[in-house]
């Protein structure tokens, strides 16, 4: 059976179509099983039928998020039974007929670009290792955010939930814990539209590690206004202070590409949901600016 012959089980009429529409359909599916984990799920559930996510996550033994999008990414392949088991479909059962019995694939073959952004500058090779092993990652989180309570105290600053201000007064709320509070109102944010908007109950362990993770642009800014302050480097007045809004605003909106990318990766939600998500954030934050004026 031709590898592209898989689109023909969902429309019988694409076989009257150009030969580069077949090329395209071969060329998603081949992406599909382009990656040894997905192969592996297609496999478990043509050989061992139906599995419930505990199960399935226990053969494949990779974290919840990554088990969430490798199954996001098999599309209709897999679907879902009413007791919540995930089992092939139809479509599903012919493609592990091909993998199983197919011609083998060459995983070297490209597949085209799947990052919008590098993976350096979206967090996604790090937030991916801390997701499979998030328990060990814990202590290595709270000290990152404790640096940057630290810093931020020391620097005069503090949060507006996510982002730092410059101190202007007394505040009710001692600058350590309120950094502190800031990061689980993120969290508690995230964690709650990624639940009641799209269904994603599980990998809130995996979110309390990677979200914190994903401080640390922020918690380098805290560092680099308390340096120049302690040690007289003066950055704060270069080019009359804009330097440190640039460098401001630059971290910041690395710190909310890694938000994403934590989302993507521990809830399983995908780039627009991500993306959707850390705007309503933003949002919030920004309406907490104007009324509140910062924590």
């Amino acid at each position: 059976m031709p590898f592209y012959e898989l689109s023909i089980l969902k429309d019988e009429q694409q076989s009257d179509q150009k030969t580069g529409s077949k090329k395209s359909d071969d060329e998603r599916i081949y992406g599909i099983f382009a990656h040894p984990l997905r192969s592996k799920i297609i496999e478990l559930l043509g050989t061992k039928g139906p599995l419930g996510f505990t199960a399935l996550k226990g053969e494949t033994k990779i974290g919840v998020g990554t088990l969430y999008y490798h199954i996001s990414v098999l599309g209709d392949l897999v679907v879902q039974a009413r007791d919540k088991r995930y089992m092939l479909s139809e479509t599903g059962k012919a493609a592990y007929q091909v993998l199983v019995k197919g011609p083998k694939l060459s995983l070297n073959k490209p597949v085209g670009q799947t990052w919008g952004i590098s993976p350096f500058l979206s967090g996604t090779l790090v937030l991916r290792v801390i997701d499979q092993s998030s328990i060990y990652h814990i202590p290595w989180a709270i000290a990152l955010l404790f640096l940057g309570a630290w810093a931020s105290s020391e620097a005069g600053l503090r949060p507006s939930i996510l982002f730092l201000l410059e101190s202007t007064g007394s505040a009710q709320i001692p600058p350590m814990l309120a950094f502190m509070l800031g990061w689980l109102i993120v969290f508690a944010i995230l964690a709650a539209i990624s639940t009641m908007v799209f269904g994603r109950r599980e990998g809130n362990l995996s979110l309390v590690v990677t979200s914190a993770i994903s401080y640390l642009p922020i918690v380098a800014f805290a560092v680099i206004w308390l340096a120049s302050k302690s040690f007289f480097l003066g950055l704060t007045q270069v080019f009359d202070g804009w330097f440190m809004r640039i460098l401001f605003f630059v971290l910041q909106g690395w710190s909310l590409v890694l938000l994403a990318s934590s989302l993507r990766i521990s809830k399983a939600l995908s780039t627009t949901e991500s993306a959707i998500t850390v705007l309503i954030l933003v949002y919030l934050n920004a309406a907490f600016v104007i009324v509140g004026g910062g924590l």
